[in-house]
């Protein structure tokens, strides 16, 4: 989570250097943000799972994945159509991409919280929630944040803080 956290804000300021011009850019951008994140992520699961002598693919793993999997890929599918589509600059565009991305991780996350610690789900509700409320400015045409405020501040700093959450409420046994 915490990695999860610095790759989010990290892309906000980088993105914020970028400058992007372009809707189609912006999602390009941070889809290449989230796979950066996955990957470090599942890296990091991976060096966890041999420490422990344990199989990564185990079928708890499995469980998660498939949870996770649909919402993730409808995801992909909007932002696959949506980088190729809109070529214009619009915040009001990007904010409703940030909506729609915050809802489906908040599914994917909420589904996959089921085969895990019960703060995953509230973790999931969050961000379903946080969408609900960037939503609604959307219909209307008063810009009130940039988009890559609103990306840094949502799945970094959502992150960073539970991560932080879970560093000092994470059980620590280290009895065999």
């Amino acid at each position: 989570m915490v990695f999860c956290g610095i790759v989010g804000i990290l892309g906000g300021v980088i993105g914020w250097l970028l400058n992007l011009k372009t809707d189609g850019g912006f999602i390009l951008f941070w889809s290449g943000v989230a796979l950066f994140a996955l990957l470090g992520t599942f890296l990091l699961v991976r060096k966890q799972a041999f420490k422990d002598s344990e199989p990564l693919w185990s079928p708890p793993t499995k469980r998660v994945a498939q949870a996770l999997l649909p919402p993730l890929l409808i995801g992909c599918f909007i932002n696959l159509v949506g980088s190729f589509k809109l070529n214009g600059h619009d915040a009001q565009v990007q904010i409703l991409f940030i909506t729609i991305w915050a809802w489906f991780y908040g599914c994917a996350i909420h589904s996959a919280g089921f085969f895990m610690v019960r703060g995953m789900r509230w973790f999931g509700w969050i961000f379903l929630i946080g969408g609900c409320v960037l939503f609604v400015p959307t219909l209307s045409d008063r810009e009130y944040a940039t988009p890559r405020f609103l990306m840094a501040a949502m799945f970094g700093g959502l992150h960073l803080a539970y991560g932080i959450y879970l560093y000092f409420t994470e059980n620590r046994n280290t009895a065999p």
